[in-house]
């Protein structure tokens, strides 16, 4: 089975790498890129599983990055988990977004919400099973 693919759009330099090693470590495929338009780019020819998204970027906001990929229907099935350190815009989207949570955040609760996320893309032992 393929790996899941993770698109994290995070332009902090140091937070980005850490979230792309943490998923990397626990086998998902992560893919980074630094600011909106690089975001925007990246979903145009890309369906990713699961989107960690950062609501202040360069360039393209958050905002405009989401309301692409809920508007798009092969994006339909991306899972979209947002960490900011706006509480308020994070209160504001909620009913859009499947998980978020407010920097600083844990690397065990990233971890955690990630694979939530996930579960119902990837087959458990019963599915193999006849």
């Amino acid at each position: 089975m393929k790996p899941i693919q993770a698109l994290i759009v995070e332009d902090d330099f140091a937070l980005g790498d850490v979230i792309k090693e943490i998923l990397q470590i626990s086998g998902y495929q992560a893919d980074l890129v630094r600011n909106g338009r690089q975001a925007m780019e990246h979903l145009s020819q890309h369906a990713p599983d699961v989107v960690i998204l950062d609501m202040h970027l360069p360039e393209i906001s958050g905002l405009v990055i989401l309301d692409f990929i809920r508007s798009a229907q092969r994006l339909a099935d991306t899972r979209v988990l947002v960490v900011t350190a706006d509480t308020d815009i994070l209160d504001s989207i909620r009913q859009r977004i499947d998980a978020g949570f407010v920097k600083p955040f844990s690397a065990m609760q990233l971890l955690k919400t990630v694979q939530q996320l996930c579960a119902k893309l990837m087959p458990s032992d019963m599915d193999n099973n006849p």
